[in-house]
């Protein structure tokens, strides 16, 4: 609510995750530019810097003609509201990965993080019948009351 009430069409833009921190620093860096503009420590055109501001950071101006930031009242409102996007994209961003965590399996998340790969060795493979030949002439003769078979093999690499 309170992102719409200044102008800001968050819905689409946060969903689609278009809007980065590249694009919250580099709308900072204009709003200094135009902070210097207007303490007249340089001179710039402010219609040109707000056009540049609000072509990095999306507004819903619906058909109107976005206003030209040019007094401190609205800068002062529009570096508020970027640190408030600041913000909302580091929830995002958290909030996405908590999502995708909380889909993988706690075993599949423990390998992940120890940058491990699990999956199954081929019925077909040399190590796959290394291990079966091998599982066949380790077992000793005194357990003649079962046999083992080698149904899977899981191979994990780093």
């Amino acid at each position: 609510e309170q992102m719409t009430e200044i102008g800001y069409e968050c819905n689409e833009i946060s969903r689609s995750g278009k809007l980065t921190k590249k694009h919250i620093k580099r709308g900072y860096e204009v709003l200094k530019e135009i902070s210097d503009v207007l303490d007249r420590t340089i001179s710039g055109n402010l219609m040109a810097l707000s056009s540049q501001f609000y072509t990095l950071i999306p507004h819903d101006f619906g058909m109107r003609t976005p206003p030209s930031i040019k007094n401190a009242k609205l800068l002062k409102s529009k570096l508020e509201f970027i640190e408030t996007l600041d913000d909302i994209v580091i929830a995002a961003k958290l909030m996405k990965s908590a999502r995708d965590k909380a889909s993988q399996h706690p075993i599949d998340r423990h390998y992940s993080s120890l940058n491990c790969e699990i999956e199954p060795l081929d019925d077909d493979s040399d190590e796959m019948n290394m291990i079966k030949k091998y599982v066949k002439n380790t077992h000793a003769p005194t357990h003649n009351n079962y046999t083992l078979q080698v149904m899977e093999v899981l191979k994990d690499s780093r």
